[in-house]
């Protein structure tokens, strides 16, 4: 199977819910997202900067007032336009508000 991936290899583009679920199971990150069920908003965030062709930020949102705001999210920035400190930027957005799980070797 073709991922994703390979037909974005120049620029930053973003997946939603059933197309990130796919990408991030490729990646075997998807089972890194604890299932929550809560009234709290809680945003989690695995990053993957060891792939080779893309810095990707996997976010999974919960608990939102709205639940059209709850789902997966990828953000995925093609090593070769951007550098990680491109990505470094939009990360920190996120950052201090999500729990962070770090994978070592994806």
């Amino acid at each position: 199977m073709k991922s994703i991936l390979e037909d974005h290899n120049e620029d930053k583009f973003q997946l939603f819910d059933e197309e990130a679920q796919t990408l991030f199971a490729e990646l075997g990150i998807l089972e890194k997202f604890r299932t929550v069920v809560t009234t709290t908003p809680i945003n989690q965030f695995v990053s993957v900067v060891e792939h080779p062709t893309h810095f990707i930020a996997a976010l999974h949102f919960a608990g939102q007032p709205d639940p059209g705001e709850n789902g997966f999210l990828a953000v995925c920035y093609a090593k070769q336009k951007f550098s990680i400190e491109d990505y470094a930027q939009f990360v920190e957005q996120f950052v201090k508000d999500s729990t962070i799980i770090k994978i070592d070797g994806v």
